[in-house]
């Protein structure tokens, strides 16, 4: 009875009972160990939430760079070339496109020694808080600028597309409802943080790009077996040069928002599975080369 009234029964996590001594050493080891776990699954927790774990694919990360690049903006590639000519205006575009690979490697390389993780952090890090802060003003410009272009190109387009479908003017039809319900549509991907997680809005915006591409295409086969295009065959080919600088200088913005893609290398990296050097420029490479290919078909399509 002595013997059991000194015995403590204290609880330990596996519901076992030790003596006083003993159960105070193991009991304090028990709680030590339980309390580290929940430290370790915090910091855990943490890091996962700063650094998501990589999903991105080659395939993934070179459609969310040509998407990036090439949206609203290659329908007017075609006035772009003829302000230029087809000679002048395909070379700009090529040289671009070269320009454009090379400041993609460049903010890999720059991402890779400071460590960024973002095309902002880069800024930051280089030449203080201040210039992160003018970099994200300009791309919320940028960006937006590319949205209000983005809806009233939709704005013309949608309501005679509805109409001619559904027979009606009304609702989504009229140009403030067609603008209203993209606007919804667009903001709503808007709200995820990550590329990857973007990948079928991206594969969509890349169906719909080539889908409006065969259908340029099929305008200029029918032009070709209408006799239309034999008629203004002689303008076409004496279009080589642009006919001033004014008209070069006018072109020139277009075609350089034609390669704009830089501000998502940085994520592109971070996403990606196994970011090697030679995988990174297997994307920039890839990436580039899709653009030029479909602004070239959207410029010389349009322009003939």
């Amino acid at each position: 009875a002595q013997r059991e009234a000194q015995m403590q029964r204290v609880p330990l996590l596996n519901d076992a009972y030790l003596p006083p001594g003993e159960a105070d050493e193991a009991d304090t080891l028990a709680l030590y160990h339980s309390h580290r776990c929940h430290e370790d699954e915090d910091a855990m927790a943490r890091l996962l939430e700063a650094h998501p774990p990589s999903e991105g694919t080659l395939t993934t990360s070179v459609l969310s760079l040509v998407v990036s690049a090439c949206g609203a903006g290659v329908l007017s590639l075609p006035f772009a070339l003829r302000c230029t000519g087809w000679l002048a205006g395909t070379g700009t575009l090529l040289v671009l496109a070269v320009a454009s690979s090379w400041s993609l490697e460049l903010i890999d390389m720059r991402a890779r020694d400071l460590g960024a993780t973002s095309y902002e952090a880069i800024g930051k890090m280089l030449y203080g808080p201040w210039f992160g802060l003018v970099i994200e003003l300009l791309l919320f410009v940028l960006l937006s600028v590319a949205q209000v272009t983005f809806l009233v190109l939709l704005g013309d387009m949608l309501p005679s597309l509805c109409a001619h479908a559904f027979g009606s003017a009304g609702g989504v039809c009229t140009r403030r409802g067609s603008i209203g319900m993209s606007l919804l549509a667009a903001s709503l991907p808007s709200l995820l943080s990550r590329l990857h997680a973007l990948r079928h809005v991206s594969f969509g915006s890349l169906l719909c790009l080539t889908f409006l591409l065969s259908i340029v295409l099929l305008e200029l086969v029918r032009d070709v077996f209408s006799g239309e295009l034999a008629r203004a065959e002689g303008a076409t080919t004496s279009a080589v040069m642009p006919l001033n600088s004014r008209s070069w200088l006018a072109a020139f913005p277009i075609q350089t928002a034609a390669f704009c893609n830089q501000f998502n290398m940085v994520q592109v990296q971070q996403e990606l599975r196994q970011p090697t050097p030679e995988r990174l420029a297997t994307v920039r490479l890839a990436s580039i080369s899709v653009c030029a290919a479909l602004c070239c078909a959207y410029g010389f399509a349009g322009y003939a």
